[in-house]
């Protein structure tokens, strides 16, 4: 392109750099943040989870479609995948404490037919918005129904399990579990703010 005294200005390698470089660094600060709210590094490596391209997606959606809650307030999600898989449903705080929503012991089938809408965890069965901060719902859905994140049973005093709070050693566990299986995930944010 001509510059000021028409002459052509080439963009030089530093200068392609330099640009690569500040738009990696604008998705780096994407990805800590979702909707305006930070999220902890927990739960940064739980949304850094992905898989390889696959034929298929999942998508999640909120019954509040700006993802805000009371305390106490029911949080109602319903998923669909594009073809038949299995799907996994996480939630994770801040602190990392990372829980198996679905599969549960209601509805402990993950199994969904493919452009279904269904309800998690499930009609008898609600998450409720607790602490106010925020939380992430991460979906995995996946041809490879063996894994364990789709077999997981929780205690017996449980409707979910509770998988610890170690998100990014559960999330490496979940990466291992379904390596080379197409697998689609997505993010859901929810923040909940006081009563």
């Amino acid at each position: 392109m001509p510059n000021a005294v028409g002459t052509e200005f080439l963009p030089t390698a530093s200068f392609l750099f330099r640009g690569m470089l500040l738009a990696g660094l604008g998705t780096l600060m994407a990805c800590a943040v979702i909707d305006g709210a930070p999220l902890s590094d927990a739960q940064q490596a739980m949304v850094d989870l992905t898989f390889g391209p696959s034929d298929f997606a999942v998508t999640g959606h909120l019954d509040h479609p700006d993802g805000r809650y009371r305390i106490g307030e029911p949080i109602g999600l319903t998923v669909q995948v594009s073809k038949p898989a299995s799907v996994a449903v996480l939630e994770v705080l801040p602190n990392g404490a990372t829980t198996l929503i679905f599969p549960n012991r209601r509805h402990p089938e993950t199994p969904l037919t493919a452009d279904t809408p269904v309800a998690i965890p499930g009609a008898a069965t609600r998450i409720v918005a607790g602490a106010s901060g925020s939380i992430i719902l991460k979906v995995i859905a996946s041809e490879r129904s063996g894994s364990w994140l789709f077999t997981r049973k929780p205690d017996s005093d449980s409707v979910f399990s509770a998988l610890g709070t170690s998100s990014r050693a559960i999330a490496k566990d979940i990466s291992l579990s379904l390596k080379g299986g197409g697998t689609a995930t997505t993010v859901l944010m929810v923040r909940v703010e006081g009563s």
